[in-house]
């Protein structure tokens, strides 16, 4: 679990709120209360330790010639750190939304476990026999003594040793090696298939710029590796949308079993909101990479969201964090079915697989409550509270959902029993 707790002073409409942050983060509530803005936040955090934002501030703590010294030592305090992170959220959420004067005040919080001061070493070693191209050598890199050997680029030492240095100190902070993340916002599905000018004028805002260029990459990614999936993911995809994605540099395209292939521009819109998240999927390597969605349940049937809910399970089973934003009862419900399994699991591993045999369910589809943190955001005097919601052995409590539900079937109810008065009243 990770070793960082986020107290919320003040972010747009959210005020006063804590946030621990876990493998699978869960928010939810009535639209326009700031779900997003705290949903982005825990995105920024996994997306700091997995980028290059951090590479300036390691940079400036280096005082030797990076690309000339044979041994780097150095050390980065924990405070100084988190300190950095308190200005440097803001400046992120400005340029994620084109929100200039965004309130923003956020405290990182270390728990004990992290230490006061990270000490970095790094020594070069000789090229590797393996290896033959001197453009490669190995290198030892410890942090506060804990060491391992890594290879370095000789054209890009900076950059490949910046990369080790960043994922090494997030992998202390995180409990966890994140290598990558993805960010998929609200909206997603207009992007794929529009031209230049409505890419453009979308990525102004940094959310759908930072969106572009991680498709870009997904599909870059499937192009160069098309054999590189997983079987399991694809076969289930190929359930969900009735066909495979195939990606080339005309684009991306839904082929059909008959061999017809239709390009994401005429495909229907559910399978393009989809597409990015699937494409990202079928990797092999989605264990160590963090995915921040928006809705993944828009524009898509009952049945495709538990399917979806089904796979986003899967993927967290095999290693994945998730950070998701929903409004779906029927998203909900899933999850909170997946989460049951989770602990019969739990309590009895060969009764799970048991239940699951006879009862035609994938053994691969449930979720582990103990990693998964749910939120709830709701109004109160003009600002938007958040609370944990507490999982337990039947899953997440979330009775405003079900109140909702509730209050539309009584009012079902109350319309039926008025049509049947005036039925009887045609009759007489």
């Amino acid at each position: 679990m990770s070793n960082i707790k986020i107290h919320i002073i003040e972010l747009g409409p959210v005020k006063d709120c804590e946030l621990t942050l876990a493998p699978v983060m869960l928010f939810t509530g009535k639209s326009n209360l700031g779900k997003s803005y705290v949903n982005f936040l825990a995105y920024y955090v996994y997306n700091l330790f997995s980028s290059q934002r951090l590479y300036d501030f390691i940079t400036n703590k280096i005082t030797v010639d990076v690309e000339k010294a044979k041994k780097i030592a150095f050390t980065i305090k924990a405070d100084d750190l988190r300190l950095w992170m308190e200005n440097d959220i803001r400046a992120f959420f400005q340029y994620l939304l084109s929100y200039k004067d965004i309130p923003c005040q956020i405290q990182f919080l270390f728990n004990n476990n992290v230490p006061d001061k990270f000490e970095f070493e790094y020594i070069e070693g000789d090229i590797p026999e393996k290896l033959s191209s001197s453009d490669y050598y190995s290198a030892s890199l410890s942090l506060n003594g804990k060491s391992k050997n890594i290879l370095i680029s000789g054209i890009y030492k900076k950059y490949f040793l910046l990369y080790d240095m960043t994922r090494s100190l997030g992998e202390t902070l995180l409990g966890k090696l994140i290598i990558r993340s993805f960010l998929f916002p609200p909206g997603r599905a207009s992007l794929l298939s529009g031209n230049y000018s409505t890419q453009y004028s979308s990525s102004r805002l940094g959310l759908y710029d930072i969106f572009l260029r991680d498709n870009d990459e997904i599909n870059r990614d499937a192009m160069r590796h098309p054999d590189r999936v997983d079987n399991f993911f694809l076969s289930h995809i190929h359930n969900l949308i009735n066909g495979k994605l195939s990606t080339d540099k005309e684009g991306i395209y839904l082929v059909l079993d008959n061999g017809h292939s239709i390009p994401l521009d005429a495909a229907a819109s559910s399978v393009k909101e989809l597409t990015p998240l699937l494409l990202w999927m079928q990797g092999v390597f989605i264990e160590n990479q963090s995915v921040c969605i928006e809705e993944p349940e828009a524009h898509l049937h009952p049945e495709m969201q538990i399917a979806v809910a089904d796979l986003l399970a899967a993927c967290i089973n095999k290693g994945a964090y998730m950070q998701i934003t929903t409004h779906s009862d029927y998203f909900m419900q899933r999850f909170n079915q997946l989460l049951k399994l989770g602990c019969m699991r739990e309590k009895n591993k060969t009764a799970f697989i048991d239940f699951c045999k006879k009862n035609l369910y994938n053994n691969r589809y449930y979720l582990n409550r103990n990693n998964v943190k749910a939120y709830y955001f709701y109004a109160e005097n003009g600002y938007t509270k958040m609370i944990h919601l507490e999982i337990g052995e039947h899953g997440i409590p979330m009775s405003t959902f079900f109140n909702a539900v509730g209050d539309l079937a009584a009012k079902d109810e109350t319309i039926n029993e008025e049509f049947e008065k005036l039925e009887e009243g045609d009759n007489c």
